[in-house]
Order: C-alpha cells, then structure tokens, then sequence
C-alpha cells in the first residue's frame, strides 16, 4: 500500500542515475488516506480566514506527508488547510470523508508541486534572496501588527514553523517575478482565443444524467452510467428515457435540463469542463463530482461578447493556473 502512495506522489520519474542507487524523491508518505485522485492545489497559508485549531492528537508535530527534493513537508499544515477549506467553504455537512481524503490529496499535491517550481525557477536563475525574504516577513509583521496580531499568533494557527513561513514567503516571491517575466500581453492574448468560450461569457444549455452514489460504489456507478451511454449513443434508449429511469437529479422533471450555465457558474469546476469540452448533441463520458456520476449533453450554445480587456484577471489566473502545471509537470519528466 505505502509503495503505490509514493508511486502516486513521485516528484519526478526516471529518477535513476548511473552508478548510484535510484531513490524516489517523495520518500515517505505516511498518510494512508492521501491515495486518491489527484488536482490543483486549493489554498494557500498565506491567506486570512478563520478556524479552529487542527486536533493535536491526529498528528505529531513531526508527522511527515512527503519529502520531496529534501524538503520536508508535515502533515498538520496540509490538515490545516483542509479544515479552513471546509469552515470557510460552510462544506462540512456537504463534503463525505472521500471528498475530504481527496481534497487532502490535492493539498500536499500542491505543496509538492511548489518545491519542484521553486527548483526549476532556481535554475532559471530565479531565486529569492535572504534579504527578500526579511523584507516579506517584515512586512507580514506590519500587517499583523496593525490587526493586532503577532507572527507567533500567525504560526500557531496555521501550524507553521518559522521555517515553513519563510520558504512559503520565498515562493511567492519568485512566482510573483516569474509572472511578471512570462505572463506577457501576447501570452494572454493567446490563451484567451485558445479557450474563449470560459471567458467570454459563452453560455451552454446543458442537459444531464445523475447517478446518485450515496451508500453505492463509485465504480459501480460509473459502469452503469457507461452502459447507459452506450445504449444512448446506439438509440437502444432515448434520452428522456434514460432521465426518468435512471437520474436522481432535481432536473429530472425537467426531462435532465439544467438550463443555461456559463463556464464559472453556477456547477462544480469539474462539471463545467466536461460541459464546455462537447460538441453539441453529444453526450459526455461518465465522470464523478461530489453529487454522483455524471451522462451530461449540450444542446444549445449561445456566444459570449466579453474581450480581453474585459475579463483580464481571469485570463490571468488561468495562465498562472497554466504555467504552474506546466513547470511542475516538466520537473517529473526530467532528472
């Protein structure tokens, strides 16, 4: 079990070196509940929100979930993050023990990502300072200070050593500078055409199946929603048909229809990529949000008017979210 938990969290593959015996740069993790799938990281410590303080007797302060390029990373910051998620999110009647074991996973997903960027960006010549990073820390303390707050108080709530505080001050710093070196006009204008329609205020009219997984097995779901497509696609069942045998959606008086949804708004992210991937009258693959397994089909398209100047910070995000997938995915194919 813990060998496919490293697999899953590698650093990087292909590791071996001649004359040297190979060791996988994520050498321990000790979370069992961390081996599930995989995302983009959803926080940072350097946010304001409040929270309780995670249970002490869950994890030792010592308890690690990952090395990664020597670095270490605990278990009580990723759980930390977890908890404000949740709390400031209002998920916690929402949010099953798979969905959290997943959100987890994307967490220490993230913290590793970071030390692999922070690696390439150091080759690059991107590094950040010591005196920087005082400059950032000093800064912090100002603003605690005006809120009547210390770096101690920081640190105790987000169960960060001075240590992890400062390498996640030298983090942002040099992501911040690489933003400023690469995210150009003509890189925004690119992106913005390449996917226009999450951008522009394109609206889909989208239809769909839910199966419900409540007590059931997510597999087993999703195999039937896979037989259910296919009887769709060979005309064996019409779609109306499907809906009222086998959807447990609120939709479902509304033969499945959902009604206009634009690429933000107003369903899950996952939901709304697999929406916005089709063509119209084209029925998507079974895929898996926290409501259930998901037939979803776009009838209607109905184009945005929105430009580049318009909604330029989401075109930005989305690059950051871009560049930060691409320089970690490179750091796992290289050496």
């Amino acid at each position: 079990m813990i060998n496919k938990i490293i697999n899953k969290y590698t650093c990087s593959r292909n590791r071996q070196r001649p004359q040297s015996k190979a060791r996988p740069l994520v050498a321990a993790i000790v979370l069992p509940a961390l081996a599930f799938s995989l995302g983009l990281g959803i926080g940072s410590p350097l946010v304001q929100a409040q929270t309780r303080e995670i249970d002490n007797n869950q994890y030792s302060d010592e308890t690690v979930a990952a090395r990664c390029l020597g670095v270490v990373i605990r278990a009580r910051p990723i759980e930390q993050q977890l908890l404000i998620r949740i709390e400031t999110e209002a998920l916690e009647r929402t949010l099953s023990p798979a969905a959290r074991d997943q959100a987890r996973a994307m967490l220490l997903k993230q913290a590793i990502d970071q030390i692999l960027i922070v690696e390439a960006l150091r080759r690059q010549g991107n590094v950040a300072g010591p005196n920087e990073v005082q400059w950032e820390y000093d800064r912090l303390r100002e603003q605690l200070d005006r809120e009547g707050s210390t770096v101690e108080d920081y640190l105790k709530k987000w169960q960060l050593t001075d240590e992890e505080l400062r390498r996640e001050l030298a983090w942002r710093i040099v992501w911040r500078r690489d933003g400023v070196e690469n995210l150009t006009d003509k890189v925004l204008e690119e992106l913005y055409q390449r996917r226009r329609e999450e951008f522009d205020g394109t609206e889909r009219m989208v239809n769909q199946i839910l199966f419900a997984i409540g007590d059931g097995n997510i597999e087993e779901r999703r195999q039937q929603a896979e037989v259910v497509r296919q009887e769709l696609e060979a005309g064996k069942i019409s779609w109306a048909e499907a809906v009222e045998r086998y959807s447990s959606s609120p939709s479902k008086s509304q033969v499945g229809r959902l009604g206009w949804i634009r690429f933000n708004e107003p369903m899950p992210p996952e939901f709304n990529r697999v929406a916005f991937s089709l063509a119209p009258q084209t029925i998507s693959q079974p895929f898996v949000t926290k409501f259930g397994v998901h037939l979803v089909r776009v009838t209607e398209i109905k184009p945005g008017k929105f430009q580049l100047q318009d909604v330029r910070e989401a075109v930005l995000s989305a690059a950051r979210q871009e560049r930060f997938e691409k320089l970690a995915n490179e750091m796992r194919e290289t050496d």
